[in-house]
């Protein structure tokens, strides 16, 4: 086998020659093996290997800068880039705040927060002696509250320290400085109720007289018929406290041991001080030690009793038990 440009081999010593004619390889073909042999040492994505039948071979760079740059990019998934905003937030807590009055006087009372924002008074309603309101702001740490007494000299400044980590009502008391005119406070914090069968109640007191240390007592309010055929619960609480009491109604009075004019004085006491508490199952109340001065004391509940949805209850009550009646005279 002969081709053109082709020479026969030499066989060397001690070998048989090959059985017939053997070609030497194109050079088009050892240019493209070389090449290919070459390409392979390089990554697919940077070289391209063109072949041309008549035009020998061409290396050309596929890839560029830019493009390999924006590749990179794109294999990064949105999901896996960092984010701007942080996945850990500060807690928020329903806080409210309850101011009551137990100043006596006939001037009411004004707020005022951080010595700008006004929280009543000017054109919000003030709070009057033996008055509690709940006041649409919130307070935080370091917040500066000043009361002052409409058309009187009379001030105070009350400073926000620390507030419970948990839903309350904050409940700040407006007295009377034991030694001056100023303004003192009382505060508390009725915390979130984990029970919802029972209310919280706040035992304050606020009188500006004698330092007698009287005791609240309460027991089951009864009427009627009941009060011959039903044992009344007693109890005597101490103030300053906040207490969890049983739902239902109670009779609240001041009772002191050490009055003047002994056991007459006492129930004299008693007596006028005595007031009707209706407690609903995980509501706030406040009861209130007022007086001092010109002012008689006495005890102020907060929120005060509803006596109008209590008659409408017997009313309801009333007219199912006529309509049941008259519904099985029909029958019979």
């Amino acid at each position: 086998w002969r081709g053109t440009g082709s020479k026969r081999l030499a066989t060397r010593p001690g070998l048989s020659p090959a059985p017939g004619p053997v070609l030497p390889p194109h050079p088009y073909t050892m240019l493209t093996a070389v090449c290919l042999f070459a390409a392979s040492l390089f990554p697919s994505d940077t070289l391209a290997l063109t072949v041309g039948a008549g035009s020998g071979v061409r290396v050309a760079s596929e890839a560029k800068a830019a493009a390999v740059v924006a590749s990179t990019k794109a294999l990064v998934p949105k999901s896996a880039r960092p984010s701007s905003s942080g996945f850990v937030e500060p807690m928020h807590f329903d806080q409210k705040l309850l101011v009551c009055n137990a100043y006596p006087s006939t001037a009411p009372a004004t707020i005022m927060k951080n010595g700008k924002d006004v929280l009543a008074g000017v054109d919000k309603a003030e709070i009057g002696y033996q008055q509690c309101r709940y006041i649409e702001a919130q307070v935080q740490k370091h917040d500066r509250l000043d009361f002052g007494l409409r058309d009187v000299e009379v001030e105070g400044s009350f400073q926000v320290g620390d507030l419970p980590a948990t839903d309350a009502v904050l409940l700040l008391v407006l007295e009377k400085h034991a030694s001056s005119s100023t303004i003192s406070f009382q505060s508390f914090a009725f915390p979130k109720s984990a029970s919802h069968k029972e209310a919280q109640l706040a035992v304050i007191n606020a009188f500006s007289g004698n330092s007698s240390v009287p005791h609240l007592k309460m027991e089951d309010h009864v009427s009627g018929k009941e009060i011959k055929t039903v044992a009344k619960r007693i109890e005597q609480l101490s103030f300053s406290r906040v207490y969890s009491v049983e739902a239902g109604e109670y009779d609240a009075s001041i009772m002191d041991t050490a009055r003047e004019g002994g056991p007459t004085a006492e129930r004299e006491l008693e007596m006028r001080t005595k007031r009707l508490v209706n407690m609903a199952q995980s509501r706030n109340y406040v009861l209130l030690r007022t007086g001092g001065g010109d002012f008689q004391e006495s005890l102020v509940v907060f929120p005060e009793p509803d006596f109008r949805s209590r008659a409408q209850g017997r009313a309801f009550a009333a007219c199912a038990l006529l309509i049941a009646v008259g519904a099985s005279l029909l029958v019979a």
